[in-house]
């Protein structure tokens, strides 16, 4: 995929299985981590995005949602030119 499109893909993992399956096999991938807590994730790896929760609400969206937090300014790591 980074070759195709010069940009690596986004690993999405929740925070236990990344910590026991993937660790730093993927460094140079943007991590989106799933952690439904208020509690930042603690791993041994830089995030890029963190999904907080599943129970979201957002006006017009009938039923809960995932939101998520932005680490950072990192949306060049995400956006294919």
């Amino acid at each position: 995929l980074k070759n195709e499109y010069g940009k690596a893909p986004i690993i999405y993992s929740g925070q236990k299985f990344y910590e026991r399956h993937l660790g730093d096999r993927f460094m140079d991938c943007p991590l989106w981590i799933a952690r439904y807590s208020n509690e930042k994730p603690v791993i041994n790896a830089p995030y890029t995005m963190w999904q907080f929760t599943q129970k979201g609400r957002l006006k017009g969206v009938k039923g809960p949602i995932d939101l998520n937090r932005m680490i950072g300014n990192q949306w060049h790591k995400l956006i294919l030119d």
